[in-house]
């Protein structure tokens, strides 16, 4: 039988002291990258002191904001780092819950008074903006014409980044990327059989192309003087979905967005699944769903999000799919 075990290790910001707790309550930790920050919350047991100081209240506790936390979970003998960064808030209930946000902790408050450019490549913007504070990686080095900047935090450009341009932002192994959701080359896939390792599929849904109401907004900005140019496509009542590109013609624009309503207006499964705590899959990896009983529900499938789960019930994976790929 399986055995589980975790290991989080906290760093205190003030003196590097580390304090390790190999059991809590629960964990849960969530990513995405559909949003720029990856979050934990860490529920701690009943015990309101640790070497004889408090654990949350009062000026000498041990748990502050900004504290580095590492968590690591897995099968015995294995542990895998599952999370890394920082305390963001500390309730001192009973029991203890700790509010952790990953790196994207530093550059929310990393701020940039002003900043001017008429020209600017996405990856001369990270380097001015981000400097050394974090490592970070794009492949993408496209031109964003002119850029103004003023009292923001980098992690608002990086929001800006996402909602004006389509360029996602997100850690992985404590690198930041921006701009795929998924890099290719840094993505695996994972096969998951409805009758053996997938707990429970109640949160997913059979869709037929034909059912689905959707509605494709395709954005294109110009490089030389940030003007925009937007088509929308499909069910006017349809769930939205949106993406960008540059330097593209109106009908351009529109044959793109009709390419991408039949890509999206698939025959397959929407929602999620629970699975155990392995194979770990992280967001951007393929989902490879199979039934021995029921070939039709086989497929492959984008993973968008993923929640971990350890507590009382073990450790689960909640996997959220996205569209269904073509290949199988």
């Amino acid at each position: 039988m399986l055995r589980l075990q975790s290991k989080i290790t906290f760093t205190s910001k003030i003196d590097g002291t580390e304090i390790v707790f190999d059991f809590v309550n629960e964990v849960e930790i969530e990513t995405s990258y559909e949003n720029l920050t990856d979050t934990a919350k860490i529920t701690i047991p009943r015990k309101l002191n640790f070497d004889g100081k408090p654990i949350a209240v009062g000026v000498d506790s041990i748990f502050k904001r900004g504290d580095s936390v590492k968590i690591e979970l897995g099968y015995f003998p294995d542990l895998r780092t599952v999370f890394d960064g920082y305390i963001s808030k500390v309730n001192p209930k009973t029991p203890i819950v700790l509010e952790c946000e990953d790196k994207m902790f530093i550059l929310k408050t990393t701020i940039i008074s002003k900043y001017s450019k008429t020209s600017v490549t996405l990856k001369n913007l990270l380097t001015d903006i981000i400097g050394d504070v974090v490592e970070f990686r794009t492949l993408l080095d496209v031109e964003l014409g002119s850029f103004k900047v003023s009292n923001a935090s980098v992690a608002k450009v990086l929001d800006t980044l996402k909602s004006d341009y389509g360029f996602y932002s997100y850690f992985v192994n404590g690198v930041l990327n921006v701009g795929l959701a998924a890099d290719s080359s840094d993505t695996q896939t994972i096969e998951y059989k409805f009758e053996e390792n997938i707990i429970d599929d109640s949160s997913l849904e059979y869709q037929r192309s034909e059912d689905m109401r959707l509605k494709v907004k395709a954005v294109s900005i110009n490089s030389s003087d940030n003007s925009k140019i937007e088509v929308e496509v499909g069910d006017d009542d349809g769930a939205l979905k949106t993406f960008h590109t540059q330097n593209a013609t109106e009908a351009a624009l529109r044959e793109f967005a009709n390419l991408k309503l039949t890509e999206w207006k698939y025959e397959g499964f929407s929602g999620s699944f629970t699975t155990f705590g392995e194979p770990y899959v992280r967001h951007g990896d393929t989902a490879k769903l199979i039934s021995d009983k029921f070939p039709e529900k086989n497929g492959l499938y984008e993973v968008v999000s993923v929640k971990r789960l350890l507590g009382m019930d073990g450790y689960k994976q909640d996997i959220e799919l996205g569209i269904k790929q073509n290949g199988w």
